[in-house]
């Protein structure tokens, strides 16, 4: 068996795992959106509460840019998600461009 053949497969497997847990966590993704939004909500209450006292009471985005709404705050998250995804399809392409070069050796 060559080389080529056995990376091939381990990159192939890698990255069907990869995808596997990300769609496996998809109810993590879930219970971490609901909470992100109920924490959003009593910043903004503690917010209005306290706006003479302290008005930073925001969530933000890596930019420092405020998450104002649900669905910016969803977008974020799955943004921050995404890369279990996007790893995923790279170890398989990659083990698939490995099998297809492997191939044409033999042939």
């Amino acid at each position: 068996m060559d080389t080529l053949e056995i990376w091939s497969s381990v990159l192939t497997f890698g990255g069907g795992t990869l995808l596997t847990l990300d769609a496996l966590f998809v109810g993590r993704r879930i219970r971490t959106e609901k909470g992100a939004i109920r924490l959003q909500t009593a910043l903004k209450k503690r917010k209005e509460e306290n706006r003479s006292k302290n008005p930073s009471f925001t969530l933000t985005d890596e930019n420092d840019k405020p998450l104002k709404t649900e669905t910016e705050l969803s977008l974020w998250l799955a943004k921050m998600m995404f890369h279990w995804a996007w790893e995923g399809y790279l170890l398989v392409t990659a083990g698939f461009v490995l099998d297809f070069i492997s191939k044409l050796r033999k042939g």
